[in-house]
């Protein structure tokens, strides 16, 4: 806005006078014109300003803030060329969409579709717009502003779906790495256990024969061994029976004895 009150009043706010840099800078053009004072140069240089320095303001008249801004600087009025646009045509669309979606990595086909897709929802929000105010009096501004943030959001969301797709497939990757891992290892398995199957034949037939040899030691020796153990195990409890009867009796004998010497 300083810039605008540049033109309006041949004068710049925000700088400090006199700007020696400023005033050296022009002096040489100046001279030529027969202009040396300090005012001279500085009414040289906001010529120069006034008729080379082109501002461009850029401003949406939605809501209360446009008109504050029309109030606090007449000059925007008064001193600049205004230029109403409305909304913009198709082409424009198009061509809009284009350039944003040219960046990012789609075959053609692809690019043409989501240019008429975006199209397609801009401009069906417009006509609902239009419908909204007609039959509820109220506004839903639809600029082009509002292009802008949805090709963004769509670039934001392709961009967020590809790294979700990227993440999937390292996964799924890393899935089928262990799992032809784990068949190397089956495989390899399997090999061993065929490469082993003669000598674990061997070695069950060694167990077989090993286990018949000692069933027939058992049957030879340690059954005929066992039948000695139990003989003399049995007349073994015979004598201790037989002491033990002997042993009660004395008992009694010396019982008797023993009440006999008391009475």
């Amino acid at each position: 806005l300083n810039l605008v009150y540049t033109h309006a009043a041949g004068s710049i706010q925000w700088f400090w006078f006199p700007c020696f840099q400023i005033l050296e800078s022009v002096r040489p053009a100046a001279a030529k014109l027969g202009l040396e004072s300090p005012l001279q140069l500085w009414g040289y240089f906001i010529s120069r300003c006034k008729r080379n320095l082109h501002v461009v303001l850029c401003m949406s008249p939605i809501g209360n803030a446009f008109r504050e801004r029309l109030r606090a600087n007449p000059s925007l009025v008064n001193c600049c060329t205004i230029d109403w646009f409305g909304s913009w045509p198709e082409d424009a669309l198009e061509a809009v969409a284009l350039k944003q979606l040219k960046e990012i990595d789609l075959d053609a086909d692809t690019r043409q579709t989501l240019v008429r897709l975006c199209q397609a929802i801009h401009v069906q929000v417009q006509d609902a717009s239009e419908r909204f105010l007609a039959e509820l009096g109220k506004h839903n501004y639809v600029t082009p502003t509002s292009y802008l943030e949805l090709l963004s959001a769509l670039k934001s969301l392709l961009e967020s779906k590809r790294q979700a797709n990227a993440a999937a497939r390292k996964r799924y990757n890393v899935g089928l790495e262990k799992l032809a891992g784990s068949a190397a290892q089956v495989a390899g398995m399997q090999q061993e256990l065929v490469a082993m199957q003669p000598q674990l034949v061997a070695t069950v037939a060694e167990v077989e024969e090993l286990m018949a040899k000692i069933a027939h030691e058992k049957k030879v020796k340690v059954e005929p061994k066992a039948a000695v153990v139990r003989e003399e195990e049995a007349r073994a409890q015979e004598k201790a029976a037989a002491a033990k009867a002997i042993k009660d009796e004395c008992e009694a004998d010396l019982a008797e004895v023993d009440q006999g010497i008391g009475g």
